[in-house]
């Protein structure tokens, strides 16, 4: 048989891990509270799609550019620029 002080140690111990368990239940659902949805993450792809090839079209004129200064300063000047 369990002495009462048992039983008051057992129903601490279970109380104390029903808490946590709680505790990680409510995390989990602020969680999920902050996912985004489907279609706001498929509407923000195209936006960062978009962004993307606007970059590397900038990208390609600013390399053509530098391929122009670099040659100008190779011709002009004589200093050879590796990049």
């Amino acid at each position: 048989m369990m002495s009462e002080a048992w039983a008051i140690a057992l129903f601490g111990a279970m109380t104390t891990v029903m808490a946590f368990m709680a505790k990680a239940l409510w995390d989990i659902k602020s969680a999920f509270c902050r996912v985004v949805s489907r279609a706001d993450c498929d509407q923000k792809m195209d936006g960062h799609c978009e962004e993307l090839a606007e970059l590397r079209k900038t990208a390609e004129q600013n390399k053509k550019a530098l391929t122009q200064i670099v040659t100008h300063i190779g011709r002009e000047h004589g200093i050879k620029i590796d990049y």
